[in-house]
């Protein structure tokens, strides 16, 4: 990961987010409710892409002003999910996303 592409603010959350999810793995809780095809250790492409699309959303929260994870709310989710939607993306890729997102909600510090 090139961290320093991220924005400031979430550098060092994100971070601790990511050596989490690479040394802990996802909690069963998580991966029971994602389904059958969620894994508790993600493969390496996995992780670069769950990574990815936390940078992603860094982003945005940056262009909406914001620079905690800890305040973002439903509402801001809701707002990004449907702000994928409107780029165009495709349903597999929102998926992916969102579902990244829900990985970071449990290893987020």
């Amino acid at each position: 990961m090139h961290w320093d592409a991220f924005p400031d603010a979430f550098i060092t959350p994100l971070k601790r987010a990511a050596w989490a999810l690479i040394n802990i793995g996802t909690p069963s809780s998580i991966t029971l409710r994602l389904g059958t095809a969620a894994r508790s250790r993600l493969r390496p492409a996995s992780l670069h892409h769950t990574i990815r699309a936390w940078k992603a959303f860094a982003a945005w929260l940056t262009e909406q002003g914001m620079d905690r994870l800890a305040d973002v709310d439903c509402g801001m989710l809701t707002d990004y999910a449907i702000g994928l939607v409107a780029q165009g993306r495709r349903r597999d890729f929102c998926q992916r996303e969102l579902v990244a997102l829900t990985r970071l909600w449990a290893h987020g510090p």
